[in-house]
């Protein structure tokens, strides 16, 4: 299979275009806890260069080369790697999820969109000038993951592919108990 310039193959840009069109769900089960999103915020300063306010932990919802504000880093030929996750997570439901939402993307041949390559992305976002990261995500042409457990799990709940994947049973308990959380 050829690759192309992200060194993916036609087959693995389709499993990553599946990826990135479940990622907030993914990240969801990925990052389980309240506190997987404290670490997960821009911070960054007024001034673009200014990376020392940043926790270089993924905050957009963005694919690229060996870069760590990206949310999947593509670190070789042929490799893709979540960085959105947090070690609380029980890696069964991660990897379940993750494997369903790349082989959607193969039958679909979904396709990623561009890569963001080497771009620092709290640099882009912060050079917006634009208030709020919402608003400053916008701007930037980017979207942002989810920035709390509950921006999380109604992302969940409302992806198709997390009930087929959980089942019914199992989706309905998490949603909830995400939602006590």
């Amino acid at each position: 299979a050829r690759e192309d310039e992200s060194g993916l193959s036609s087959l693995g840009r389709h499993f990553l275009g599946g990826v990135m069109a479940h990622l907030p769900a993914i990240v969801a089960v990925a990052c389980p806890t309240v506190n997987s999103y404290k670490r997960m915020v821009w911070t960054g300063g007024e001034d673009p260069s200014d990376t020392s306010g940043f926790s270089w932990a993924p905050v957009v919802a963005s694919y690229g080369s060996n870069n760590r504000t990206n949310a999947v880093r593509l670190p070789a030929p042929g490799r893709l790697e979540i960085r959105a996750s947090d070690s609380a997570l029980n890696p069964h439901l991660a990897a379940a999820l993750t494997l369903a939402a790349g082989l959607e993307g193969i039958k679909r041949e979904l396709d990623p969109g561009p890569s963001r390559g080497f771009d620092n992305l709290y640099a882009d976002v912060a050079a917006t000038g634009a208030g709020g990261a919402d608003q400053a995500g916008d701007a930037a042409g980017v979207k942002l993951l989810p920035r709390t457990l509950g921006e999380a799990t109604e992302a969940f709940a409302q992806d198709p592919l997390a009930k087929e994947v959980f089942g019914e049973a199992m989706h309905a308990a998490w949603v909830k108990f995400k939602r006590d959380e």
